[in-house]
């Protein structure tokens, strides 16, 4: 390897490794200032000095020889705590502390290709050297600490000489994840299995050529028969020619016979292959994304630490505690969260926890509490950091909104939101900790640039929960696709609740807002097209009942009229650029199967315009007449079957949904249908047994069948078909249309 590669591989590793060693430092003082046992307490101590011993032998691989030195006196104080002859009170663990967070300032430093010019080393260096001044450390032990500089060869390793001085100050440093050996065994077995499937695809593509060489020389051939042919008709009776052209028939017939049977043999073949690459790529995919994930435990300290730091500033004594640490996310989210987390936890402490005098007036314990909790809620993740202290005060923040001139929401949940607004802030005081009214607004810009959403909500004199929901990875999305303002746009289905349809006599008016019945909570309309600047498409408002998608963000809920539901797609997600940067309702641009882009929303910033909108403004139609056509949908994933009810109640049916085979034959025997609409892989009772059923039956065997499917052989075409369906239709290119004109023209 070159040397410039060897040098970045090596500082790669390092800064790695010096990441791991931080976190084991600042774990093991926390747990040290709590109070260990004496069991604990030893091996806590051992901890801290092999992080110190193993730092200095990397730094000196690495030639960081200001951190080597620093970490070399951090060792000799260690090993003095390590053996009994120095206590571990509160100015050696400040001391340590402080070490931490010089080291991991040094990390920062050179992960950005910078020098350590200007670092607080030095620094760290006085602190241990003031404990001797002080007399924290007794004269006779002073040489035990080795406080001269460290001696070390002029090393060269692959030709790098030791110098005083990082050589890697200049140019970045790539991040590096550690893999565990499970893992990467596991994808070199996906690997492998990808390669067979690429061999075996090749084979098939050789034998797709020899059958198509062998048509390319029939061609030939009749070409030169042809000719013959006309020559020899000339010459011939009617009874030759007659013979001539049956025999003609017959080899031809022959051909095309071997030809059919190669093809089908072919198509097969491929047909399983593809599901052996199917199946090796997603796992794939899985474990690739597997390698990526973290779990929420790694931030926890970090939050723990301005904690500490900022309740002993303040005087004030936070407790604080961690659930779900379990829960495993994107290294990409996992980051990005942390300074929102970090923000929120200082403006925890320092607004929202009292000091020990007042909280005991209170009859609360001296010492406040905060959790921070993480959990999973379908593909998104659900952070909240919650705090017992004095919640938020309503009448400062209406007081700070008539201030500034902003309309002062009746819902006092909507009044707490205003605490995200850029410079809105009710301390007293402006300190370096808060005050000055960026935190929040900085907190909830951050979140919604990984595509998540933020809410607070409070209860006076009991504390503050803030919620968070972000997706598990930011490289791709599951978005539901709709089209509004004649416009298609796709929302992450993270931040979807529901899909529904109603005409305008299910709405009502509650304190000037259109509203909407939602599991019995009123929910605010707003028409989608509206809030993106659109004109919406009023008159097929009008035509009947209207598609609508409600929306969550946090705890809130926004239910969005639009033009049309599309289906549910995973895509890729890319960067919006600078020139869709500054459109707040826009969390990024998606890349569609076909190569084309589509604007992914942002629900919060949705829910947020979307609280004072006045509705839909569509006029209601005529009272329809005649009986409607009742359908009956059967399909095991809710997503999808929500979505089928939606589209085709919209377009004028009735229509009940069931999940599975057994529980749509028995809505059909009790209540009866007009047309069944049915997935295939379902449990209990398949699509296909589902419609041999239905045939079976003297009542229902002239029934309208149709198989909506993901199934697409040939092979299932042709079961769907014999077991009697009238059509069989494809998910992977579902078309709303298509499904209500086949129901049209078989009713």
């Amino acid at each position: 390897m070159e040397p410039e590669n060897l040098s970045r591989a090596l500082m790669a590793t390092f800064l790695g490794e010096l990441e791991e060693h931080v976190h084991a430092i600042n774990e093991n003082l926390l747990a040290l200032e709590k109070g260990a046992e004496p069991g604990e307490r030893s091996e806590r101590v051992q901890a801290l000095f092999r992080a110190a011993h193993s730092l200095k032998g990397a730094s000196r691989a690495v030639c960081v020889i200001p951190l080597e030195s620093a970490c070399h006196r951090l060792e000799g104080l260690l090993a003095l705590v390590r053996d009994g002859r120095l206590d571990l009170g509160k100015p050696v663990i400040q001391v340590l502390f402080h070490a931490a967070d010089v080291i991991h300032d040094v990390g920062n430093r050179l992960k950005g290709g910078g020098d350590l010019a200007g670092s607080q080393l030095e620094g760290l260096v006085k602190s241990i050297n003031d404990l001797v001044g002080r007399g924290m450390i007794p004269g006779a032990l002073v040489s035990t600490l080795s406080f001269g500089e460290v001696k070390r060869p002029n090393a060269v390793v692959d030709g790098l000489p030791g110098v005083p001085e990082s050589p890697f100050q200049s140019g970045s440093i790539s991040d590096s994840v550690r893999v565990s050996s499970i893992k990467l065994d596991s994808m070199m077995k996906r690997s492998g299995e990808l390669l067979v499937a690429s061999r075996v695809l090749e084979l098939r593509r050789s034998r797709m050529d020899e059958i198509s060489g062998q048509i390319g020389r029939w061609m030939v051939d009749w070409r030169m028969v042809a000719k013959s042919g006309r020559v020899q008709n000339k010459a011939m009776d009617a009874k030759g020619q007659a013979d001539f052209v049956r025999s003609i028939r017959k080899a031809e017939g022959e051909r095309l016979k071997w030809m059919s049977k190669e093809l089908a043999s072919l198509g097969a073949a491929i047909t399983a292959d593809q599901r052996v690459l199917d199946t090796a790529v997603q796992r794939m995919d899985e474990e690739a994304r597997a390698i990526r994930m973290l779990p929420f435990g790694q931030i926890f300290q970090f939050v723990q630490r301005a904690v500490r730091d900022i309740a002993r500033s303040a005087g004030k004594e936070v407790e604080v505690v961690m659930e779900g640490g379990e829960v495993e996310m994107d290294r990409a989210i996992l980051e990005g969260l942390r300074d929102p987390l970090l923000q929120l936890a200082r403006n925890a402490v320092d607004h929202g926890i009292e000091t020990p005098s007042v909280r005991r007036g209170c009859g609360k314990p001296g010492a406040g509490r905060i959790t921070v909790s993480a959990g999973l809620r379908g593909a998104s993740v659900v952070v909240i950091l919650a705090d017992d202290g004095t919640g938020l005060d309503p009448v400062a923040i209406r007081a700070q909104a008539e201030k500034h001139g902003i309309g002062v929401p009746a819902d006092e949940r909507d009044l707490f939101r205003l605490v995200f607004l850029p410079g809105f802030s009710t301390a007293r005081m402006i300190t370096e900790v808060s005050g000055r009214g960026i935190g929040l607004d900085i907190a909830r810009t951050q979140v919604e640039n990984m595509h998540g959403s933020i809410d607070v909500s409070s209860i006076s004199g009991q504390g503050c929960r803030i919620i968070i929901e972000v997706p598990l990875t930011l490289t791709t999305v599951r978005a539901l696709m709709l089209v509004a303002g004649g416009r298609q746009f796709a929302v992450p289905i993270s931040g979807v609740r529901r899909l529904l349809r109603s005409d305008l006599s299910g709405f009502r008016q509650v304190e000037g807002r259109q509203v909407l019945m939602v599991d019995n909570v009123p929910v605010t309309v707003a028409v989608l097209a509206d809030l993106m600047g659109l004109t919406p498409d009023e008159r097929q408002h009008s035509l009947g009942k209207i598609p609508l998608v409600v929306l969550v963000a946090g705890d809130s809920l926004l239910a969005v009229a639009v033009d049309e539901l599309i289906n549910e797609q995973e895509l890729l997600v890319k960067n919006p650029g600078t020139r869709l940067s500054h459109l707040k309702a826009i969390l990024g641009v998606a890349v569609l199967p076909d190569g084309g882009t589509v604007p992914i929303i942002n629900p919060s910033e949705l829910v947020r315009l979307g609280a004072s909108s006045k509705g839909i403004r569509a006029e209601k139609r005529g009272a329809e007449t005649g009986r409607r056509k009742r359908l009956l949908v059967a399909d095991d994933s809710l997503t999808t079957r929500s979505l089928e009810k939606s589209i085709l109640e919209g377009a004028g049916f009735e229509v009940y949904a069931v999940q599975d085979g057994i529980e749509a034959w028995e809505v059909l025997k009790n209540r009866g249908a007009d047309l069944l609409v049915s997935d295939c892989d379902m449990p209990r009772m398949t699509g296909f047994d589902l419609t041999r059923t239905v045939r079976g039956s003297k009542k229902f065997r002239d029934l309208p069948v149709i198989l909506l499917t993901g199934l697409e052989s040939d092979a299932d075409k042709a079961r769907g078909m014999e077991a009697g369906a009238n059509a069989y239709l494809l998910k992977s290119g579902f078309d709303q249309r298509i499904l209500i004109e086949t129901i049209r023209q078989l009713i």
